[in-house]
């Protein structure tokens, strides 16, 4: 097993350099990343490495709910971005829940322009404390990622109806999660108790749902 690199040990304290302080950790970090990246794929593609770009949920505790105006992360920014992309879901309502399969994501887009990690985030809405939060693993530099992970809501079908379904797509990067693309389905306005609904969704800007 190949060796893991380890950060520098030191410490340094001081309050009339505190930016040069904090600029030498960040450049440390970042190589300290670039070099765990570069090691085999049972240490780079770990799913406890991805979990360390992902907010915490103490991070997440003081953002505004799924569905408002602003986010921390590039989600609604105008302008910043062209949105590219659809994703492939097999939807269906079944033995008193809802299961949601994340197929195939394709025809990404980045900021930078390099290849995404992409990884795909769901809520039901309106959820103004996010109980509804699934989200898939994170794919490895890819515009063009599959998935196959089913993701289950355990609600009565009509309280199914009353929701709509928001997508969203995001990049884990070692500088936060980048926003790629979002969509919203109404689930009352699609039979998904009958048979199985798979289709293809382009992505967009995220905009806010009324509750």
């Amino acid at each position: 097993m190949a060796s893991i690199p380890k950060l520098p040990g030191s410490v340094l304290l001081g309050r009339t350099h505190v930016q040069k302080v904090a600029d030498k950790r960040k450049a440390e970090l970042e190589t300290f990343l670039r070099e765990l990246l570069t090691l085999s794929r049972e240490i780079s593609e770990h799913d406890l490495l991805y979990t360390f770009f992902h907010p915490m949920l103490r991070d997440e505790a003081d953002a505004p709910p799924p569905d408002a105006t602003t986010f921390k992360d590039s989600a609604l920014r105008p302008n910043v971005k062209v949105i590219t992309g659809e994703v492939k879901m097999s939807i269906h309502y079944k033995q008193h829940a809802l299961h949601i399969m994340i197929m195939h994501v394709k025809e990404l887009s980045s900021e930078t322009g390099d290849r995404p990690n992409p990884y795909v985030k769901l809520y039901l809405l309106p959820d103004p404390i996010k109980t509804s939060k699934r989200k898939t693993k994170t794919a490895r530099a890819t515009f063009h990622p599959t998935y196959n992970e089913m993701l289950e809501y355990r609600l009565p079908l009509q309280e199914v109806r009353l929701r709509t379904l928001q997508v969203t797509v995001w990049s884990a990067e070692m500088t936060g999660n980048e926003f790629l693309g979002a969509l919203h389905l109404n689930l009352c306005d699609h039979n998904i108790t009958s048979k199985e609904w798979i289709q293809w969704h382009k992505l967009s800007a995220l905009h806010r749902i009324r509750s």
